[in-house]
């Protein structure tokens, strides 16, 4: 269900000037990301305005609406950078996905924490890193290891992976210590 959110319009050319607007979103989170303060100048909310507009779902902003630099921002508002390390690639198709150092008590993810971390869809994450799923798989139970289980590669510290912007969601939040443990 949409959330209405209040934020301040500034005009930073004239002292004490504001006025307040308010805009749809799906999850405040995401103008916690964009605007952390709840300010925005006049122009930053026409195009928040024009962007919901634009997404035909009568004015609300969601997350897909983002551009991959405001995913990022939202992503850090999720608690994404807890765990994770990730840019923008050159071309901008891609984010960049650094695993971090979790610590010794807090597993290295699986492939199973990654997709549901970054709501991937079923064969998202092997397509695109498909030698390292394949180098780091344990084998299955057939003599050939056909039957390999790539949701339980395990990603360590360090480990660089790329997932397609347009397949990247940063809503669901990130597996800590208890999903990493039992997944």
């Amino acid at each position: 269900m949409p959330t209405e959110v209040s934020l301040t319009v500034v005009n930073p050319e004239v002292k004490n000037n504001y006025k307040k607007a308010t805009v749809l979103v799906e999850d405040e989170t995401i103008i916690k990301a964009l605007f952390p303060n709840g300010q925005v100048t006049e122009n930053e909310l026409t195009s928040i305005q024009e962007l919901a507009k634009k997404s035909g779902d009568m004015g609300v902003i969601e997350s897909s609406d983002l551009n991959p630099a405001q995913k990022l921002a939202l992503a850090k508002a999720n608690g994404y950078n807890e765990y994770y390390d990730i840019k923008l690639s050159k071309d901008g198709k891609y984010y960049e996905v650094t695993i971090k150092e979790t610590g010794m008590f807090t597993p290295d993810p699986k492939a199973c924490n990654i997709k549901r971390d970054f709501g991937l869809k079923e064969n998202v994450l092997l397509n695109n890193n498909l030698n390292y799923m394949i180098d780091n798989a344990e084998p299955g139970s057939s003599a050939d290891g056909r039957n390999t289980d790539y949701d339980q590669v395990k990603f360590p510290a360090g480990t660089v992976i790329k997932l397609p912007v347009n397949e990247t969601n940063f809503d669901a939040g990130t597996s800590g210590f208890w999903r990493r443990v039992f997944s």
